[in-house]
């Protein structure tokens, strides 16, 4: 094995790969230290390798010290066997998991003859320590804390730890991969992702985060993040920040001077905040808002979950169906800004009621502000690691017995995967997931191009509107080609 030498690879996620591809921060960001401390690093990006294959048998020949994979849960984990099974048939270098699933659900995904060894949580010096401990050739990883690995047959799960100062470490390798390769939607815009905060302070039931870091919040400071972008626009000009933050607005104060420091600078650049709560834009003063129109925030991704105040309640989210409507409201004075707002369905408890209630909502939002949109209405998934999934369980919800019966889980159609949703229920789900795609304009906001192909997608997207409007509002099921025609597509992209 080489002594210096890593291969980070990341793996397809499935049919949005042909419209969204980001850049691979969790390998970026766990590259860091390892770069520092002097070892060679290679990532590659499955989505981008069209002869993955190839590329991943060049970089085995130098007998890479380990080899890491980023993993989700859902279809990236069919991916990431599919590296995996590859690199042990080709290569004799451990095979080390990263990534939400394998920290939320260790046990499982360890168990796997494909993998040797599972880092947990934030894997910058984790992966550091336990590239070092191989390439001294040695046997005992008991003080590395943060992995998983077997040894003598058992399950081995050292302690993880709380206490990482996550900006207070070496700048994230970014000339480890083509920027320029990466885009979205149309691929007009210059996309760049970046993280100024990790971790989220709230508890919401659905969401792994309170179990992945215990609920803390690591800012940067303003000074920081406007460091780091700054960099960033020197070296790579993006024309659109894309900042995916769990929780940018924890802090409004924060967010002011990062967004005073802007408009000095006064760049040329859009930006997206993907962590945005109806609590913090409730108690955002407008004039907050005004300067974020300024500096040209175009969109603010919004997690409104649900019309039912119940299911509301239930999910533990801390707001109620009126603020969800004047933020709306307060919203529509800022015609700079585009709200989009993200819904899901499908819970334990959740009866026909709260799904009319969670619709009617959602069409009266559209209706208030001709600005704002809806990501899609989803089903609800039973992510190990959350509160729900415990109830989930309670509900009748078998979990996977092995770590490749988690690659079926699907936002967009895991009703399937749940006891209490019955054939009828899950038809509907299911169409209001496909027809919540179309209700609005997203589709001729994000596709803007003059290429045949969007312009195609454009006028299809209008002329299917006014019936996917009455299919959401009346729940109409009847009749659902629509439903067979995404099975299709959804085949083709898989």
């Amino acid at each position: 094995m080489s002594k210096k030498n890593i291969l980070l690879i990341y793996p397809k996620s499935g049919k949005y790969d042909a419209f969204i591809k980001d850049l691979p921060l969790s390998v970026l960001y766990a590259a860091r230290v390892c770069l520092k401390e002097g070892y060679e690093v290679k990532i590659i990006d499955q989505r981008l390798e069209p002869d993955w294959k190839k590329t991943v048998s060049e970089e085995l020949k130098k007998r890479p010290l380990l080899v890491g994979v980023s993993v989700m849960t859902g279809k990236p984990i069919h991916y990431a066997f599919e590296v995996s099974k590859y690199v042990r048939e080709n290569s004799r270098s451990p095979i080390v998991w990263g990534g939400i699933h394998p920290t939320i659900l260790p046990d499982s995904t360890i168990k796997s003859a494909d993998i040797d060894f599972v880092v947990r949580g934030y894997g910058e010096i984790p992966l550091f320590e336990l590239a070092r401990a191989l390439e001294r050739g040695e046997k005992d990883f008991s003080a590395i804390k943060s992995i998983s690995y077997r040894r003598d047959g058992r399950i081995i799960n050292n302690e993880r730890k709380y206490d990482l100062d996550m900006h207070n470490l070496p700048e994230v390798p970014y000339n480890l991969v083509d920027v320029d390769k990466y885009m979205r939607f149309d691929g007009e815009d210059r996309v760049f992702s970046v993280i100024t905060s990790f971790g989220c302070p709230h508890k919401c039931r659905f969401c792994y985060y309170p179990s992945y870091n215990k609920r803390v919040w690591w800012p940067q400071t303003a000074e920081q993040a406007i460091g780091q972008l700054s960099k960033i626009i020197d070296a790579y000009n993006p024309t659109y920040f894309s900042v995916i933050d769990n929780d940018f607005f924890v802090d409004l104060e924060r967010a002011r001077k990062i967004f005073e420091a802007i408009k000095e600078k006064n760049w040329k650049v859009k930006f997206g905040f993907r962590g945005v709560r109806i609590d913090e834009l409730d108690r955002m003063p407008e004039d907050l808002l005004a300067l974020m129109e300024r500096i040209n925030v175009k969109h603010l991704h919004i997690g409104a979950e649900s019309g039912s105040q119940k299911i509301l309640n239930l999910m533990d989210k801390k707001i109620t169906v009126d603020q969800i409507i004047r933020v709306n409201n307060k919203l529509k004075k800022f015609p700079g800004l585009l709200p989009t707002y993200n819904f899901f369905s499908g819970l334990p408890t959740e009866d026909e009621n709260d799904i009319h209630e969670t619709t009617a909502l959602i069409l009266k939002l559209l209706k208030d502000n001709p600005h704002c949109q809806i990501t899609a209405f989803n089903q609800f998934t039973p992510y190990p690691g959350t509160e729900l999934y415990d109830m989930a369980v309670k509900h009748g919800f078998k979990p996977p017995e092995s770590l490749e019966g988690w690659i079926d889980f699907d936002e967009e159609d895991c009703a399937k995967n749940n006891p209490w949703i019955d054939p009828k229920r899950q038809l509907l789900l299911d169409t209001l997931y496909l027809t919540g795609l179309f209700i609005d304009s997203k589709l001729n906001k994000h596709f803007t191009s003059n290429r045949l192909k969007f312009r195609a997608l454009r006028t299809a997207a209008d002329l299917y509107r006014p019936l996917a409007r009455f299919r959401f509002k009346r729940h109409f099921t009847a009749f659902p080609v629509e439903c067979y025609f995404k099975k299709a597509i959804n085949a083709a992209f898989n």
